[in-house]
């Protein structure tokens, strides 16, 4: 069927709806668009004044209007908002139906080769970055994880907050510091070992 999509009520349109809502959708957008640039356009002080006349203009307005007027416009702005308000979800939920149809298509449409391929570069990007990791960085974490793993909950908890203290110790000192940092805090937690150890002993 041909639409018209001029901006006038076209007689000659096989359905003179779609010209009106075309003409009502036009007007819509050009005055959004002058509303838009009078409002870049005027000053800090003109668009408070222009507000201020605003709300005087909509008091006055609504102290001069009747309760039934006013009751009968509170119930349009109602039926506008909640009409907008189907409209926007309608929308939302054809997107995204529409977002799900062409992600469904594309995975269909992707050959068994090209998902391989898909799957095998990322375990090859995952490879390079576990090899980046240096070896220290990696055996330190190891070892960090199989030391939560043993842990009971109240020294877990104890663990983490020792952690976080020397993860804030070290994000303090310089990129050079870094692993003497690390060793010094090592060293430390070992000797409080051994003293508790030690005191523990003498206690039995």
């Amino acid at each position: 069927m041909f639409v018209c999509v001029c901006v006038c009520a076209c007689v000659r349109c096989p359905d003179e709806s779609i010209a009106l809502t075309t003409l009502k959708f036009g007007t819509q957008q050009q005055n959004r668009e002058r509303d838009q640039r009078r409002r870049e356009a005027e000053s800090f002080p003109e668009r408070e004044s222009r507000q201020r006349e605003n709300r005087e203009r909509e008091q006055r307005r609504r102290e001069t209007e009747s309760s039934p007027e006013r009751g009968l416009r509170q119930r349009e702005n109602r039926e506008r908002d909640q009409r907008r308000e189907t409209e926007s979800t309608t929308e939302r939920e054809s997107r995204q139906s529409e977002n799900r149809e062409r992600e469904q298509r594309r995975r269909e449409s992707q050959s068994t080769p090209e998902r391989e391929s898909t799957y095998r570069e990322n375990r090859e990007r995952e490879a390079r970055r576990r090899e980046a990791e240096s070896t220290p960085e990696r055996e330190s974490r190891q070892r960090e994880n199989r030391e939560e793993e043993k842990l009971n909950p109240s020294q877990k908890e104890k663990q983490d907050y020792n952690k976080l203290e020397r993860e804030e110790i070290l994000h303090e000192c310089a990129p050079g510091e870094y692993w003497r940092m690390q060793l010094l805090i090592t060293t430390h937690q070992q000797i409080i070992y051994l003293i508790l150890h030690a005191s523990l002993e003498q206690c039995l």
